[in-house]
Formats: C-alpha cells, sequence, structure tokens
C-alpha cells in the first residue's frame, strides 16, 4: 500500500492538474497549457520514479512519514502549475 499512497496517488493528482490547466486554457491564445504539459511531460515521470526509490529504500520505517514526505515532493509540481498560470 505504501507504493499506491507514495507513488500511486501523488502521480494521478499531478496528471489530473496538468490536464485540467491543458483543457481550461484551450484557445485562448496562451502558451499556459503548452508550458505546463511540457513541465508535467518531465515531472510526473520524474517525480514517480524518485517517490518509488525512495518509499524503496525506507522500508523500515513507518509508512505515514514515508508517504508525506512523497506527498510533499509531488505537491511541488501542482503549485510550480498554479504558478505558471496566475503569470500566463
Amino acid at each position: 500500500m505504501r507504493y499506491v499512497w507514495g507513488v500511486v496517488m501523488p502521480m494521478l493528482v499531478q496528471v489530473l492538474v496538468v490536464w485540467a490547466v491543458v483543457v481550461g486554457t484551450q484557445g485562448d491564445g496562451s502558451f499556459t497549457g503548452l508550458g505546463v504539459y511540457l513541465l508535467g511531460l518531465l515531472a510526473v515521470p520524474l517525480t514517480a520514479i524518485i517517490n518509488a526509490i525512495y518509499v524503496y529504500t525506507q522500508r523500515e520505517k513507518p509508512a505515514f512519514p514515508v508517504v508525506m514526505k512523497c506527498w510533499g515532493l509531488a505537491l511541488l509540481m501542482p503549485l510550480l502549475v498554479a504558478l505558471l498560470a496566475v503569470i500566463g
């Protein structure tokens, strides 16, 4: 369950945020959607790989702190996406 809550769920949240911004900015002449798409193209798999490695290496520790650190890392990308959407 660590991998589900520490790797898969944060990745799904990132994908949903990218999808929402890309769909929400279609047709207004802004490159915000493209920037978010390109950021997501790199950030989503990279975050999932980093989180999977972290969960694997922290097997002996309690699950809750490990999963919370994974969520903390995974939520950096949606914050950056929000910043891009506000600026763009």
